[in-house]
């Protein structure tokens, strides 16, 4: 009695084969018969790619970025086979792959995998179309998520269902957002609309009128808070660049835009000396050098003490810190595991990611403030402020 069908997988099942001389021809296991091959392969189950660092093995299923692994086999036992190539497969069902997640750095290695592997080369080539094909749908992470779903295609799709279900925002502001994406070679830098469609949510539950930008680059994330206050409140933001600071005051009155106010400096001089606004700052949002973050918040917690008069306070009670890329694409919480950096921030690259690693640690450890950082786009931390 042949064995039991298997449900169909996420990944399509390895090539069928054709019966010749009372065996599959090409079959990855090439016994003497049919029976013998269906009971051989029940040792193996489908392919499941396991991230690891380049000392030590990790548990669990690794995300969209991983180094260091290499392809392994695993028997019924648990038992590790040797070591045949670049990735490592843990080996749990019917010879097709069942499960991949997205890997950058695979070297595709088939020669070394026919000479050293267990497997025959058609099946060996079926798991290396499967990886391919897992690469080109690697999500950009300023506009992806936390890998939740089973497939990273998946992923992209609930993303997008999860966009166009949320309250969407103004045309301005998506048109501006693909103009600067367009033309800008720095243009990573931009939060997603996405990011901006929560973060203009959260301004708009606490009744945000007096919003503090800290990091304005081109005016897009000005314009979302623009939005958000409204005619009657004012949007304040402070920027290093003096040609940022520019662009961003172009942008904003070619639209109209007139609630924003851009302060041109070192915002480590310019936020100690900043007046404090009527009413206070109802919402901060740190999206600017990242080894000055924790400079930053220092500032803003020391002039918002409990016992300051009001008028002189920067940040009312209940008011918001939001401080976007604090995880660095993933380098903040495992640099094994990272992304590798871009090209314009490979040189300080180390010291942004300690600098960030200090901050959120601080941020935790603040009993003034609420915290919760968001596994989402590059890490978002959003901070209440208790008193």
């Amino acid at each position: 009695m042949g064995a039991r069908r298997e449900s169909r997988p996420l990944f399509s099942r390895s090539p069928r084969y054709r019966k010749r001389g009372g065996r599959p021809a090409g079959h990855a296991h090439a016994h003497a018969s049919l029976a013998a091959a269906a009971a051989a392969r029940q040792p193996y189950l489908a392919l499941q790619l396991k991230a690891r660092a380049p000392a030590a093995a990790r548990p669990g299923m690794g995300g969209p970025w991983m180094d260091g692994c290499n392809f392994r086999r695993r028997d019924a036992t648990g038992a590790r086979g040797r070591e045949i190539g670049i990735q490592e497969v843990v080996v749990a069902g019917p010879c097709h792959v069942r499960q991949v997640t997205s890997v950058p750095c695979v070297r595709r290695k088939e020669a070394r995998l026919k000479r050293d592997g267990a497997t025959s080369p058609s099946l060996i080539k079926h798991h290396l179309f499967l990886l391919k094909e897992a690469l080109k749908r690697q999500p950009i992470m300023k506009e992806g998520g936390t890998p939740l779903y089973a497939t990273p295609a998946l992923g992209d799709v609930v993303t997008d269902y999860a966009r166009a279900h949320s309250s969407a925002l103004p045309r301005h502001i998506v048109d501006y957002h693909a103009d600067a994406s367009g033309k800008r070679d720095d243009s990573e830098m931009l939060s997603s609309n996405f990011q901006s469609q929560l973060q203009l949510l959260l301004a708009n539950s606490i009744g945000a009128k007096q919003i503090l930008e800290i990091g304005v680059y081109v005016g897009y994330s000005a314009m979302v808070w623009s939005h958000a206050v409204g005619p009657d409140g004012t949007v304040t933001g402070l920027e290093f660049d003096p040609e940022l600071a520019k662009i961003a005051g172009d942008a904003l009155a070619a639209h109209d835009i007139t609630n924003v106010n851009i302060v041109v400096g070192n915002a480590a001089e310019t936020l100690p000396k900043l007046p404090a606004p009527p009413g206070s700052y109802d919402l901060v949002f740190l999206d600017a050098d990242k080894t000055g973050y924790s400079n930053y918040l220092s500032v803003l917690l020391a002039r918002s003490k409990p016992t300051a008069p009001p008028a002189e306070r920067l940040l009312r009670p209940g008011a918001l810190i939001i401080a976007d890329n604090v995880l660095r694409r993933g380098h903040v919480a495992d640099p094994s595991l990272g992304a590798p950096p871009s090209a314009r921030n490979r040189d300080a690259w180390d010291e942004h990611i300690a600098a960030v690693r200090r901050f959120n640690d601080e941020c935790v450890a603040e009993p003034r403030l609420e915290t919760v950082l968001l596994p989402l786009w590059d890490g978002v931390s959003i901070m209440r402020l208790r008193d």
